[in-house]
């Protein structure tokens, strides 16, 4: 058995890994999506002050479910790619790294990108943003209502994005990363820096046609986090 500890995208909830759960459902892997405050089961939770502050919370309870007889492994999607980072080179002690990383859909934290400025935009432009990348599903763009019930939670993450503050002098990830990146939206030569902020061997793999390649490409995903946590079960 080895756990599996999953951080969600930007406006991301725990329901966001619900197929790539499904895909690894029959293997010996105990899949843990994790829920940010205000998001999802928290929605009554006042949201995060700081980027930091979002960190924390994941680590404390990647923490409170940590079975420490068993491995376990971190799944960050887009910015909860930003949010392990963190969580790696600040919280999680040496003495309890976790067998493999898997990072995907965005630059380094050290690289400039626009989405750090997606709160500074209009709700006209902001919403046009989302929907160029697949942000908002098909339903709810439709419906001025729930729209703006999805886009709030969605644009305070991205507030805290854009206050996030890359420190130069934290320590690099200590471990085994797989990297998926699509090429069509973040692009090989803007993520293949992430190997500068690693102490391991880095794979890249490159998936589907536009940033939630979670969502199209769910099974070619699942069949190669179950191949690679498997093999640190042998």
């Amino acid at each position: 058995m080895l756990q599996l500890f999953c951080i969600p995208y930007a406006g991301g909830t725990s329901a966001s890994y619900n197929t790539l759960t499904q895909f690894l459902a029959e293997e010996p892997i105990d899949v843990i999506v994790l829920e940010y405050a205000g998001h999802g089961t928290r929605v009554k939770e006042p949201g995060y002050d700081s980027f930091d502050a979002m960190a924390s919370d994941i680590f404390h309870m990647i923490s409170k479910r940590r079975i420490k007889e068993i491995p376990y492994a971190i799944l960050g999607y887009s910015m909860g790619s930003i949010v392990a980072y963190e969580i790696l080179t600040k919280y999680i002690p040496s003495t309890d790294l976790p067998a493999h990383i898997f990072l995907a859909a965005h630059f380094p934290p050290d690289a400039p990108g626009e989405s750090y400025d997606y709160w500074r935009m209009d709700d006209q432009t902001f919403i046009e943003t989302l929907e160029s990348f697949g942000g908002i599903p098909e339903i709810l763009a439709k419906n001025k209502r729930f729209l703006a019930l999805y886009t709030k939670p969605l644009r305070h993450d991205y507030w805290l994005l854009g206050h996030y503050d890359y420190k130069e002098a934290v320590k690099k990830i200590c471990g085994d990363v797989t990297f998926f990146y699509c090429e069509k939206d973040t692009p090989y030569i803007r993520v293949k820096d992430w190997s500068n902020l690693i102490e391991g061997l880095v794979t890249y793999y490159e998936l589907g046609n536009n940033h939630f390649f979670i969502n199209t490409h769910t099974e070619e995903m699942a069949a190669a986090i179950k191949k690679i946590l498997l093999s640190k079960q042998q």
